[in-house]
């Protein structure tokens, strides 16, 4: 009907995107701790886990309480096989 509608929207989410980019994993992480929003901290796991990043997909999960997804992270880290741990985290 042509109404606009005005809305906002945390740069924070685009901060990190930008640091991921420039592989600024720890960057990214720090600005999470300190946003404390759990969207935030999903995007960042859906993205470490995409890149293979467990440590930060291990944080991301532990700070959404995600406690299943989590032991089955620490359950990949545990495997021996480079290929192994590929394909889980495909």
């Amino acid at each position: 009907d042509g109404n606009k509608i005005t809305t906002v929207i945390s740069p924070v989410f685009e901060t990190i995107h930008e640091y991921l980019l420039s592989n600024k994993w720890e960057k990214a992480l720090h600005l999470c701790r300190f946003a404390e929003n759990p969207k935030v901290w999903a995007m960042l796991t859906v993205l470490a886990i995409q890149n293979m990043n467990v440590e930060v997909a291990e944080a991301g999960l532990k700070a959404c309480r995600l406690v299943d997804k989590l032991f089955h992270l620490q359950y990949i880290k545990s495997l021996k096989n480079e290929k192994e741990k590929r394909a889980e985290l495909r």
